[in-house]
Formats: C-alpha cells, sequence, structure tokens
C-alpha cells in the first residue's frame, strides 16, 4: 500500500507481478498428435507474462481513512468497495502445448500478430483497512 496522506486521502495498492499462467485445454483424447491420443487433457502455459494494477478505495478520499468495525451499520457496505484499473501482458511466444512450443505449431504471422497479448481492464472489490 501506498498513501502520502493516508488520513485525508485513503490508501493506494500499486501491484507489479511477473510469472506464468497454465490454461487446461479439455478433450484431446484420442487426437495422435499430442501423447498418441492418450492425454484426456493438456496444459498450454504462458511464461514471463507481466501485470500492472492501481487499486483504489473511493470511500477513504471523502472522510478519514480509519474506521471501527464495531461502530458500522449496514448501510456502509459501500466503505469497503475499491476500485482498480489494471493492465496485463502475455506472451504467446514463449508458450508451450504438452511441452511442445507454441510457435513451432503456427506460422511466423500469427505470432507476428497474436504472438503478444494486451489486456486492460477495471476490477471491483472489497477491501478492509
Amino acid at each position: 500500500m501506498f498513501s502520502p496522506f493516508p488520513q485525508k486521502f485513503g490508501g493506494i495498492m500499486i501491484t507489479v507481478k511477473k510469472g506464468y499462467r497454465d490454461y487446461p485445454i479439455f478433450g484431446t483424447y484420442g487426437n495422435q498428435f499430442i501423447k498418441n491420443g492418450e492425454a484426456e487433457n493438456v496444459l498450454l502455459d504462458l511464461k514471463n507474462n507481466y501485470a500492472f494494477g492501481i487499486t483504489i478505495k473511493p470511500a477513504t478520499f471523502f472522510r478519514k481513512g480509519n474506521f471501527h468495525l464495531g461502530e458500522l451499520e449496514k448501510k456502509d457496505f459501500w466503505q469497503f468497495l475499491t476500485i482498480g484499473f489494471y493492465y496485463e501482458q502475455l506472451y504467446l511466444k514463449n508458450a508451450t502445448l504438452d511441452g511442445m512450443r507454441f510457435d513451432n505449431m503456427v506460422n511466423s504471422s500469427f505470432i507476428n500478430k497474436y504472438g503478444t497479448d494486451n489486456r486492460y481492464g477495471i476490477t471491483l472489490g472489497l477491501a478492509i483497512y
């Protein structure tokens, strides 16, 4: 969490992530190109992905950041809401499907067009701080 004035303007959470993702692909049984047709499912592994996000708690911009849980009522639920914005970058260039390099399965024009996927979005959540 970072906040230059936590009692006045609340907290801002900044996240930076680097990692990988695995996506299961089901229904590969019988496909002779994947483990001679013996695999029920395989994994699509995406490596070296990046994600950046910033999350704020709007309620803390309008009042002091501290509150006591015992003093809250049901109508105060909105004070726990957070809103965030994120950007993530997924790399198909380095992906593998059941251990086979993905860029060896598709042509180079596909990798040039879809090799890097940029995603943007908004998140809504709940936070207690």
